[in-house]
């Protein structure tokens, strides 16, 4: 961050906290998924409704295509953002890119909680506020322009597919762990 000069830029200094709160937000849903108990998490996830995360989380929809979870998927695309943003700065107009085209999935989430779920999952709506602070930084830091779309977008998105892939052979050995 440093050698980059990223700490000279607000909007970048803004993106990585909201991306590290994204991985600890995720990381809680990833123990709520598994049954791992948090007390963090659990106090956190009963502000709006109580045992709400836990609701949503039951979900058949709490999946994506049925294989995923959805907490999965976050914790992936927070951890390969805040590598590719660290080691990789220069690609952060592919991750302005990448976060555009994941930002419509916080209108049907916030829907299908209200209509569908009828309860709230306070987590779930943390990670779309963070993916929405995200979509403000890369606005107002201008890195949309100069936007070129090459190889390396596949690259980065490679990764948040190998790491998704990664999570999800994980995630059966924390749950077994938990039924000891």
């Amino acid at each position: 961050m440093i050698y980059s000069g990223m700490y000279a830029h607000v909007s970048t200094v803004l993106l990585t906290v909201f991306t590290l709160a994204g991985i600890v937000v995720s990381f809680m849903l990833i123990q709520k998924s598994a049954h791992i108990h948090n007390h963090a998490a659990d106090r956190m996830c009963g502000l709006i409704k109580e045992h709400g995360c836990d609701t949503v989380l039951k979900q058949k929809a709490s999946t994506f295509f049925g294989l995923f979870g959805w907490s999965e998927v976050g914790m992936a695309y927070f951890s390969i953002t805040l590598l590719v943003l660290l080691v990789f700065p220069s690609q952060i107009h592919h991750l302005a890119l990448i976060n555009a085209c994941c930002v419509p999935f916080s209108f049907w989430s916030v829907w299908y909680q209200k209509y569908r779920a009828k309860s709230w999952c306070t987590l779930c709506l943390t990670v779309q506020c963070l993916l929405w602070c995200q979509f403000g930084c890369y606005l107002a830091g201008g890195w949309w322009h100069g936007l070129d779309i090459d190889v390396n977008i596949f690259l980065v998105g490679a990764a948040y597919v190998a790491a998704l892939l990664g999570l999800n052979r994980l995630m059966p050995s924390l749950e077994r762990k938990t039924d000891d």
